[in-house]
């Protein structure tokens, strides 16, 4: 009878070996399993909920490593849940500005829960000044790669608020006395301000202000933009919409555009005091003409600190040295009650 009983149960264990053998030699039944385990996703339906093309992921795993999902015995991958969070909330953060090479530098489990920890950006701050040196260094050796690099660590890991002010104004302000005294060329000044300006442009992008209210554009004959591009972020952020014309536009251009667009409030920037002196009388003849009508700051280095007649005029003057983020705050408090 033992015996008997023996076999019985030797043979029910080999056909147990062998079924379950069967069932993951079988690549339908494993999908079936794994599913039933716990909810997978297969690529095309990922791509559906995240809107990230089956391409893009898998290019960013073998890239980032980002995610590194199941396999089914046929080769499909398959995602889980938190695969899929994590995807959606790295759209998220691309949609508010941010790239993926500086997405990828954080932990996983920092960005499901949705921020920085505030130890992370505390620690950060101490690194700025070999942030802002490693910065111009790459300037200086035209290495944009290396540029791109450290601010994708430096977004990664402070606010955009926090790097602008703490690191693109302050190096950009050092390029700018390097060039000065000879020892920086127009090219490696020209390089930090394009890679700089098209992060600006970027955070630019994934902000959904109001429609436009302030025309921004830059004194004529004046190219640098950087400054500008800040200020108008600032305003942005704020809620506050504006018309961006860019670098060195005429003021009789100026003024086409603001009779067609009836803004509340006009920014200008200068870099130059040879270019303020230049056009500082027609600045002052279009402020008699509609300096009332709405309000007009003018910033950058090349801004005097006071100016009585276009003070009296109505205009804001905003030199070096105060923070695009002050100009913002003060341009929405002086505009209380003519915003739409």
């Amino acid at each position: 009878m033992f015996k008997i009983y023996t076999l019985i149960v030797q043979s029910m264990h080999r056909f147990c070996q062998e079924m379950w053998r069967k069932i993951w030699t079988k690549s339908s039944y494993s999908v079936i399993l794994l599913v039933a385990l716990a909810k997978m996703y297969k690529l095309g339906t990922v791509s559906r909920l995240t809107g990230f093309s089956p391409s893009t992921l898998r290019a960013w795993e073998r890239r980032y490593g980002l995610l590194r999902p199941a396999r089914s015995h046929g080769g499909q991958r398959l995602y889980s849940e938190e695969d899929v969070r994590l995807l959606l909330r790295v759209r998220e953060l691309m949609d508010q500005g941010h790239r993926i090479g500086e997405i990828v530098l954080r932990d996983p489990k920092e960005l499901l829960e949705g921020s920085h920890p505030a130890c992370s950006e505390v620690a950060a701050l101490g690194d700025l000044e070999e942030i802002r040196r490693a910065l111009v260094e790459a300037a200086l050796a035209f290495d944009a790669d290396r540029l791109e690099q450290i601010f994708d660590e430096t977004f990664a890991r402070l606010s955009p608020q926090l790097v602008l002010e703490r690191v693109v104004g302050p190096v950009a302000e050092r390029i700018g006395e390097l060039w000065a005294s000879g020892r920086c060329t127009v090219a490696s000044e020209h390089l930090f301000t394009e890679v700089a300006s098209r992060r600006l442009r970027s955070l630019q992008g994934a902000i959904r202000p109001d429609p436009p209210q302030v025309l921004a554009a830059c004194f004529p004959d004046e190219r640098h933009e950087l400054g500008l591009l800040m200020a108008t972020y600032e305003i942005m952020r704020r809620g506050i919409g504006v018309l961006y014309l860019g670098a060195a536009v005429p003021f009789a251009d100026l003024e086409h555009a603001y009779l067609v667009r009836h803004p509340v409030a006009v920014l200008l920037s200068v870099t130059l005091p040879s270019l303020w002196a230049e056009h500082r009388d027609d600045l002052a003849a279009l402020l008699k003409r509609h300096g009332r009508q709405a309000v007009w700051a003018i910033g950058g280095r090349g801004s005097p600190v006071e100016d009585p007649e276009l003070s009296e005029a109505g205009a804001i003057l905003w030199p070096a040295g105060k923070s695009p983020a002050e100009l913002a705050d003060k341009l929405r408090q002086a505009l209380r009650g003519r915003l739409v």
